[in-house]
C-alpha cells in the first residue's frame, strides 16, 4: 500500500519535472526567436539550430541533475541529523545512493533532451520570415 503511493508521488512529480524542463526550453528558444530567425535566413540549416538547441536542453539538464543530486544528498543529511537528535537513533530516515543519484541523473538528461527536441521542433519548423514576429 505505502510502496504504491510512494511510486503514485514518483510519477507526479516525474510528469511535473517533464512538463517543466519544457515549458523553460520553450521559453528559452522564444526569447531567441529573432535570433535564430536571422541565422536562418543568413543560410544556417535547421539541423544545425536543431542541434544547438537540444545542446542547450543537454547543459541545463547535466546542470540541473548536478544542482538536483547535491540538494538531495545536504537535505538528506539534514533530515537524519534531525531525526537522530529529535529521537536519539542512528535510523536514516532519507537515504542517497549512488543508484538513485544515477537514475535520477538519466532521467534528468532523457526529459531534457525531450524537452529540447520539442522546443527545438517548434522553432525550426517555422519559416524563418515569422521568426521575428511575436
Amino acid at each position: 500500500m505505502v510502496s504504491r503511493f510512494h511510486r503514485a508521488i514518483g510519477i507526479v512529480t516525474i510528469l511535473a519535472s517533464g512538463i517543466f524542463l519544457l515549458c523553460v526550453m520553450i521559453i528559452r528558444v522564444d526569447e531567441r526567436r529573432r535570433d535564430m530567425g536571422v541565422l536562418r535566413l543568413m543560410g544556417v540549416a535547421r539541423s544545425t539550430v536543431f542541434r544547438a538547441i537540444v545542446l542547450e536542453a543537454v547543459g541545463i539538464a547535466v546542470i540541473g541533475s548536478a544542482l538536483g543530486a547535491g540538494i538531495g544528498v545536504i537535505t538528506s543529511g539534514l533530515v537524519n541529523a534531525h531525526y537522530a537528535r529529535v529521537y536519539d537513533t542512528t535510523l536514516k530516515f532519507a537515504l542517497v545512493t549512488p543508484r538513485i543519484v544515477l537514475l535520477a541523473a538519466l532521467l534528468g538528461l532523457v526529459l531534457g533532451v525531450l524537452a529540447g527536441i520539442l522546443a527545438a521542433l517548434r522553432l525550426v519548423n517555422a519559416p524563418p520570415q515569422r521568426l521575428g514576429e511575436r
